[in-house]
């Protein structure tokens, strides 16, 4: 299992396609694979990392690709998909609603990050930005945790 960091582009609105259609499917020039784990980085004014997918299926064919078409934003061209690099991801956790800017990318560039994120990349060719996603991780799901509160046992 990988963890890649890829880009979405501001005029799509990712959180609005998971939401409705439980799963998206992107296309891309790398070669992503079941079971890999996907972040999610949306540029424009956004520029943080918003969500945590898991790759559930590689090369999804074209007879069953995802219409997503809606959740761009009107004057963005949608770009024809290759078969070969389609891939569908599962959101696993939505950092939007929860971050201000840990996950900003000035915050990923004093980790190791070094700039503009464009394409894929494998996180584990950058080990201090990777222990420092998963830091924040831990730390929401420590705030999560005890938010609820504790766990009523069973008489």
């Amino acid at each position: 299992m990988k963890h890649w960091l890829i880009t979405a582009i501001p005029e799509y609105n990712v959180a609005q396609a998971f939401k409705e259609l439980g799963m998206i499917d992107r296309t891309l020039k790398y070669l992503i694979k079941k079971g890999d784990v996907v972040y999610i980085y949306v540029g424009g004014n956004v520029r943080k990392i918003i969500f945590k997918a898991l790759c559930v299926m590689e090369k999804v064919p074209q007879d069953q690709w995802i219409d997503d078409s809606a959740y761009y934003a009107e004057d963005t061209a949608v770009r024809k998909r290759s078969s070969w690099n389609t891939v569908r991801l599962f959101p696993l956790y939505n950092f939007e609603t929860e971050l201000t800017d840990e996950l900003s990318l000035e915050a990923l560039d004093q980790y190791g990050q070094l700039g503009m994120i464009r394409g894929a990349r494998i996180l584990e060719n950058s080990p201090l930005l990777l222990e420092y996603i998963h830091s924040v991780e831990q730390t929401l799901k420590q705030q999560s945790s005890e938010q609820q509160g504790p766990v009523p046992t069973p008489a």
